[in-house]
C-alpha cells in the first residue's frame, strides 16, 4: 500500500511535466513556423528583382545587337550602287566594307 502513494504522485508529476512541455512546444513551433515563413519571403522577393534586373538588361544588349544590324543593312542596302551591275555591286560592297570595319 505505501507504494501506491508515490506512483500516483509519479504520475501526476510526469502529466504536469508533459502538459507544460506539451504548452510550450507547441506555440514554439508555431511561431518558429510563422518566423520562417516571414522571413523567407523578402528574401525571395529580392532574388526575383536581382533576376529581373539581369533579364532586362540581357534583352537590352540582344535590343541594341539587333538594331545595329539592321542600321548595317540598311546602310549596305539602299544606296544606289546597290541597284547597279555586278561589279558596281562588288565595289560598293568592297567599300563599304573598309569602311565600315576599319
Amino acid at each position: 500500500m505505501t507504494d501506491s502513494p508515490p506512483q500516483r504522485s509519479q504520475s501526476i508529476r510526469t502529466k504536469i511535466l508533459l502538459s507544460c512541455l506539451m504548452l510550450g512546444i507547441l506555440p514554439l513551433a508555431v511561431a518558429d513556423f510563422l518566423a520562417m515563413e516571414k522571413s523567407f519571403k523578402p528574401t525571395e522577393h529580392a532574388e526575383g528583382q536581382v533576376l529581373q534586373g539581369s533579364a532586362e538588361q540581357t534583352i537590352n544588349k540582344i535590343d541594341r545587337i539587333f538594331f545595329e544590324c539592321y542600321g548595317d543593312v540598311q546602310a549596305f542596302a539602299f544606296p544606289p550602287a546597290a541597284l547597279g551591275t555586278p561589279e558596281q555591286i562588288t565595289a560598293a560592297a568592297n567599300f563599304y566594307m573598309g569602311a565600315h570595319c576599319a
